[in-house]
């Protein structure tokens, strides 16, 4: 049921303890379905006096397993002709390295959207599998919902849910929102208009690993919106790349 629904879902746990009082969840990962999630988290918390609370977990693991798999694949003459190494360091120094900030940046993206005073609400960041740093938190802070995108980043055309939604689902010890339909809903606070590229710097942008691409593509959008552009420049987007730690 859950993998066919074309809306939100909640999951809700028989032997859950109510929500009222307790601290709902909103888990981003900078994407379009994670800001529906933030909103419609914020939305419960008001309704039933529940502590809001933003959310974001960083895998600093994920590029190794993708390395060890495309060297396990490839010959060592196709490696070297696709710069497998050279790619890989990319990996190390963007990954291991900028992780941290650019969840950092996810975070205060999600309180601008929402709109409230600094200080208002806790965040908090950690590393690791993002759906076992999630369901921990939950677990520790003894909340009542946690509210997940359906998709995160990494959204692929033939999946009917992304695989840390869904796995929060089953495991969290609270009730779960999943929230669908995130790019087509107003955001508040956030500047709607997509964001145009100059050339050289959408060719800069693709020197980045693909499956880093688009968090990185939005952090770099969020910098240029920070400071009243409309158009990323080759500047904002090497004064991003100094801020990151992208090189």
């Amino acid at each position: 049921m859950l993998r066919r629904a074309p809306c939100d879902v909640l999951i809700a746990r028989a032997k859950a303890p109510g929500c009222s009082g307790r601290p709902a969840l909103a888990c981003t990962d900078g994407s379009s379905q994670a800001g529906s999630a933030l909103r419609k988290a914020a939305a419960v918390a008001a309704s039933l006096a529940m502590e809001l609370r933003l959310f974001a977990a960083y895998d600093v693991e994920f590029h190794k397993t993708i390395f060890k798999t495309m060297a396990r694949s490839l010959s060592t003459a196709r490696q070297r002709e696709i710069g497998l190494d050279r790619q890989e360091a990319v990996h190390e120094e963007l990954i291991d390295k900028s992780l941290e900030a650019l969840y950092s940046t996810f975070l205060q993206d999600g309180i601008r959207e929402l709109a409230l005073p600094e200080g208002e609400v806790r965040t908090s960041l950690r590393p690791g599998k993002a759906y076992r740093a999630i369901v921990d938190y939950a677990g520790e802070t003894g909340a009542g919902l946690v509210a997940v995108g359906r998709f995160g980043h990494n959204f692929e055309p033939f999946s009917d849910i992304g695989s840390n939604a869904e796995a929060v689902a089953r495991l969290a010890p609270c009730h779960v929102l999943v929230c669908n339909g995130g790019a087509n809903l107003p955001r508040a606070g956030i500047e709607r208009e997509p964001m145009q590229w100059e050339d050289e710097a959408m060719r800069r942008l693709e020197r980045i690993p693909s499956s880093v691409r688009p968090m990185a593509k939005r952090a770099i959008e969020q910098q240029a919106r920070a400071q009243g552009m409309r158009v990323v420049t080759l500047q904002i987007l090497e004064s991003a790349a100094g801020r990151f730690g992208m090189g």
